[in-house]
């Protein structure tokens, strides 16, 4: 796909950066909008859509690394790359993002992105094994699995997540994160952090539906 994309490039009169850059993102927002899913499709069909739809996208970092999309861009990368693990294609381009982003972040304003899906890579590494897997039997690549919804937290993978939503309140990741945080602390019985996370979520996350069921099973739990 790299290589038509470039092809078509040279051949056709020049384009303006900023419409070559418009061009290139409409083809990436295009194909979300009819994304290829596990079920409807053969498995085969929608991993090759999802790599072409990622060669877009490294495209784009390439062509246009300060350009107006770049942080959606690179999140749209680690989303997608997560999404073909998933469908069973292998977590190893997420793994190369991560690691390579996580020293050198490729934009400014990416940072909680990176963390958010480095956290999720070191989990399926068995880095931060879930209480209910030791790390040399963390899971690695099968379909169905779900790594956004770990079975309950082992310590590191619960501090890991607190450390995440202290330092990135207002990621889009971490609404979704506090939840899984009360949850583990109504799991354990710590009263304490399960109040630490519904504070931080009705600081950050006032109003959300999220943040008042929150705050609605704490006080149900503990009492208001």
């Amino acid at each position: 796909m790299v290589g038509t994309l470039a092809v078509a490039t040279f051949a056709q009169p020049p384009q303006s950066a900023p419409a070559h850059e418009a061009a290139l993102w409409e083809q990436i927002v295009a194909f979300d909008r009819s994304r290829p899913r596990v079920g409807p499709q053969p498995t085969r069909v929608v991993l090759e859509a999802l790599r072409r739809q990622l060669r877009r996208l490294e495209l784009y970092r390439t062509l246009f690394p300060g350009g107006r999309h770049i942080q959606d861009a690179l999140a749209a990368e680690l989303e997608l790359a997560t999404e073909i693990g998933i469908a069973g294609g292998g977590f190893d381009d997420l793994y190369r993002r991560v690691d390579a982003w996580r020293a050198q972040p490729p934009a400014a304003g990416v940072e909680a992105e990176v963390d958010y899906f480095a956290i999720l890579a070191d989990r399926l590494r068995g880095r931060l094994p879930a209480a209910s897997h030791p790390a040399a039997s963390a899971p690695t690549s099968r379909p169905g699995f779900d790594p956004l919804h770990p079975p309950p937290a082992g310590d590191a993978l619960l501090a890991a997540w607190v450390r995440y939503v202290q330092r990135y309140p207002r990621s889009r990741h971490s609404p979704a994160l506090c939840e899984q945080i009360f949850d583990e602390a109504r799991r354990r019985g710590d009263a304490a952090l399960a109040r630490r996370v519904v504070g931080l979520l009705e600081r950050s996350w006032p109003g959300r539906a999220r943040t008042q069921r929150l705050r609605a099973r704490l006080d149900r739990w503990l009492g208001p």
